[in-house]
Formats: structure tokens, sequence, C-alpha cells
């Protein structure tokens, strides 16, 4: 008999993270899109009919000054840190200048740093818009006259259009990717088994319609193929956690922990999630209670703390920490800085660039061009070759 177990165990999220992160209600003024955005100093204008926004954009980005891009966050912790790596790595190429703003786990410091554009000097911003101070924050960088793009976050207004150009994930399928793997590939390790003593954990919060959106295709895919297995959501959504406390490896652990001791029926376990730091704490949960990968596997999304993790371990350890969704942060950064140098130099405008990049069907509109990043899921073995065929295609 199918058995479906909710969980809702509360936890506040810090959103300025990983995983992407999106609204609640309010309104939010978008960029003005009458005109072209402030700030160029090359004259480029406008280029009818050719695309913009692209590292393979015909500019000599030498016939300029140097431009100074700010990278501005709620928080700069372990996933800022990665993408503002992936954003410095294209200095010389470009000629910019990037710098970090850390907010310090501050919605009321990130606020202040916007208010500062202007006075930093700052030529261009992308930024981590916390979801919760979406409405201020759209408004003070409407008012610094400085062009901007939104990067991971999803920034909407009160319909659940974007407000402006985004740097982001397909949600459903980042979500539904790492759940396949699970499915072709349970039975090489498990052979086959009972599904009625199998079980799917799925860890995201519903604070966020980004990352919830990624729970959706693991739930589907588990039920058409387990219709009798049991699965369970742990939804992190507000107890008294706050910052990467909610998000970390060891309130992970301690969720898994306490949910597999819930259910001694159950033999087998899958186990995804929404962000990177679900795989690592889940990991370490089902491996002190004794699991292998002869009865347990775990496919997230993210690969930062994943490598981190593989990197430790030798030939022969024994983990249930088998693959993730990698998301390079190479392949982040790259139209994050191509498209706000092509907004600063004037040759798109903020209802026009990426749009031919933009689904069709995106469900929060096609007001504004939205960039979906390319990702791909790989193993503890494999995701090398992985980095070296991104940095061959950018040829970093």
């Amino acid at each position: 008999m199918k058995k479906k177990i909710a969980l809702l165990i509360v936890i506040v999220l810090c959103l300025g993270m990983a995983a992407a992160c999106n609204s609640d209600s309010g309104s939010t003024s978008s960029p003005t899109t009458s005109e072209s955005p402030s700030g160029s100093t090359s004259g480029a204008g406008v280029i009818p009919g050719v695309p913009q926004g692209y590292l393979e954009d015909d500019v000599d980005h030498y016939a300029r000054d140097t431009y100074s891009i700010g990278f501005l966050s709620d928080t700069f912790s372990f996933l800022q840190q990665s993408w503002y790596e992936g954003m410095v790595a294209f200095e010389q190429r470009l000629n910019i200048k990037m710098t970090s703003v850390d907010g310090q786990g501050s919605e009321d410091t990130y606020l202040a740093n916007l208010e500062l554009i202007e006075t930093r000097g700052f030529d261009g911003v992308i930024t981590i818009c916390p979801p919760q101070v979406r409405v201020r924050a759209s408004e003070l960088l409407n008012e610094s006259g400085v062009p901007w793009i939104a990067f991971v976050n999803t920034i909407l207004d009160d319909n659940d259009r974007t407000v402006s150009p985004n740097v982001i994930l397909d949600q459903y399928e980042t979500g539904r990717r790492p759940m396949m793997w699970l499915i072709e590939n349970y039975k090489t390790y498990w052979g086959d088994v009972d599904p009625s003593k199998v079980a799917l954990i799925v860890i995201s919060t519903s604070t966020s319609v980004d990352l919830w959106d990624r729970v959706h295709g693991p739930i589907e895919i588990f039920n058409e193929y387990f219709p009798e297995g049991t699965q369970i959501t742990i939804d992190c959504a507000a107890t008294g956690l706050t910052g990467m406390a909610a998000i970390s490896e060891e309130t992970t652990f301690d969720l898994v922990t306490a949910t597999v001791s819930a259910n001694p029926d159950i033999e087998y376990w899958m186990v995804t999630g929404s962000t990177e730091f679900f795989g690592v704490g889940s990991s370490r949960a089902l491996e002190a209670m004794g699991y292998t990968p002869d009865n347990a596997l775990v496919c997230v999304v993210g690969h930062g703390v994943n490598v981190v993790d593989w990197q430790s371990m030798t030939d022969d350890t024994v983990s249930v920490n088998m693959a993730c969704l990698m998301i390079s942060d190479l392949l982040y950064a790259a139209p994050a800085v191509s498209g706000i140098i092509a907004l600063i130099d004037g040759r798109t405008t903020y209802d026009t660039m990426w749009l031919e990049k933009t689904p069709a069907n995106y469900k929060h509109g096609n007001d504004f061009g939205v960039w979906e990043v390319e990702n791909r899921v790989v193993t503890r073995w494999n995701y090398q070759d992985y980095f070296d065929e991104v940095n061959a295609m950018l040829e970093m």
C-alpha cells in the first residue's frame, strides 16, 4: 500500500544561499526599460538584431576603462565565495574589477550596502537578493541608476513575474535530474528489491519558491517508479534556526537521523535535496546508522561541499554520498559578468537582454531575460571530467 508521509520540520533557512531562493508578497518596481542603462563609457549603443550579454560578444573590452562591478549579498558563505571566485576568474579577460560586499548575515546591512552603491563607484551590480526585502532592494537598485541583474535568487513582483534579468536554474529540472540518477542506478547497488521497503527523503524549504520548485520532480518520479514506497518530505521552514545553521550539515544530520529512526520498517533509503549541504549531512547520518551503498544512496543539487567531501575520501572509502547535480561556478559567472558589461556598455537593455534564452513557457513571464545555467549529474569518480570540459569550453 502506498504510504506518503509529510514531515514538516520547521527551520528558518537563510535565503541568501545556494541554492536559489525566492519571494513573498509585496510590490516590486522594475528597472526602467525605455532607456539603455546608465554608466556606459564605451559609447557602443544598442546593436539591433544582435543578441548581447554573452561571453562571445564581439567587443574589445580594452577599448574602455576597467569596469567596477559589485557583487552584493546578505551573506558571504561557502556558496557565495565560490560564485564570486568564478566571476573574479574573468577579470583580466573582460577588463573588470570585482568587489564583494558582504551583508554579514543581516538583511538590514544588505539594504544599507545597496544605499551606498553610488558612493562606492560601481559601474554595475550583480546581486543575490534575500526574498524578504526584495521590494526595498529593487527600489534602491533602481534609484541608484546603476545597471544591475539578479543572481541565483529570482526577484518577482506581486504577479509572480520577474523584475530584472536573472541568472538562475531551471528549478523543476534541477530537482528532477538527481532523482533520475537514483532511479537509473539503484539496481546496480541493491538489485531487485521489494518496493514497499523503499523510501525517498526529499529535503527543501517551502519558504523559497525556487528551492521548493525542486521537490516536485523527485516526488513525481518516485511515485511513478515506487507506487508502493514511502515518500517523506522534510520541509525546512521556521523554528529559531537562522543563517547557515539552518542548512548546515549538522542540522541535516539531526533531521535525517530522526526521520530514519522513526521508520524502522524501511530497508532501503534514497535521499535527494535542494542544496548540497543536505547531501553531506544526510550521508553522515545514514553512515553513522550503519547504512552503506548496499541500502542507501544520496544524490542532491549542488557540488561544492560534496566535492570537498569526495576529495577527503580514498578509493577504499565506503560512502552513500554517491553523486550530485554539479553546476559549474564558471557557468554561473560567465553570463552574469557578460550581461552586466553589456548593460553598462549600452549594447542592450533590461527588457531585451537574453530574451532569446528565456523559455517560452517560463512560469514567471518573459518581461525580462532569464539565463538558465547548464548543469550535469556527476559522481565521486568522474566529477573532475566535468570541470575539465567546462574549462576547455570557456577557454579558461
